[in-house]
């Protein structure tokens, strides 16, 4: 079970295969063609598009802990709503380059903006997993 970003460092470090991690940071925005109760529940904290600001992958093993990540974080996206994070085996051997993890990230990306996130866990800014409707 995974209630916080440090369960899934946890579980993914105790893997017999390394695992490369992709986190996209996402901002909470009101989409233009929001409706008037939209834009009321928005305002009060609910609601909106998820849409992803900035990109990142990492060895789980380079991370020490959810609070190093979001200091990190800090540096390039101050403001983030939700952090989707999902994981790929490495085959010993088989490290990934640069234009792998490249094309890798776009479709991470891609889908997130098409709303495909089934298969990703997701987190709030203190690290928390959240469940997406």
């Amino acid at each position: 079970m995974i209630d916080q970003f440090d369960d899934l460092l946890k579980l993914a470090n105790e893997q017999a295969l390394k695992q490369h991690l992709f986190l996209v940071y996402t901002i909470a925005e009101l989409p233009e063609d929001s409706t008037e109760e939209q834009r009321r529940e928005f305002e009060q904290g609910h609601g909106g598009a998820l849409v992803p600001a900035a990109s990142v992958d990492k060895r789980a093993s380079d991370i020490k802990s959810f609070a190093d990540l979001e200091h990190e974080a800090r540096q390039f996206i101050p403001q983030w709503d939700i952090l989707f994070v999902t994981a790929m085996d490495v085959m010993p051997g088989h490290e990934l380059d640069e234009a792998q993890i490249a094309t890798l990230m776009e479709r991470v990306v891609e889908q997130i903006k098409s709303g495909q996130i089934g298969h990703f866990v997701s987190f709030d800014r203190q690290g928390n997993a959240v469940a997406l409707n």
